[in-house]
């Protein structure tokens, strides 16, 4: 079964890709630090993102946190 972090992970690709939105576009999107994306995406730190940065993300890109926890 895969962590919710991992979860989030894969649905934020997925939303970027479907978006065309690069790293980039969600960090001013959601006044976050590029290189911590960067980080999050790649798997480049084993230290997760808080929960709080993770639905930031998210929900920057449209997506819905129902549809990513399996509702």
């Amino acid at each position: 079964m895969q962590s919710f972090v991992e979860k989030a992970r894969v649905y934020m690709i997925a939303l970027m890709k479907a978006g065309d939105f690069s790293v980039e576009d969600v960090a001013a999107m959601t006044e976050s630090s590029v290189n911590t994306i960067k980080n999050f995406i790649y798997k480049k730190t084993t230290k997760n993102p808080g929960f709080d940065s993770i639905v930031n993300w998210i929900l920057g890109l449209g997506g819905d946190l129902n549809e990513l926890v399996g509702y």
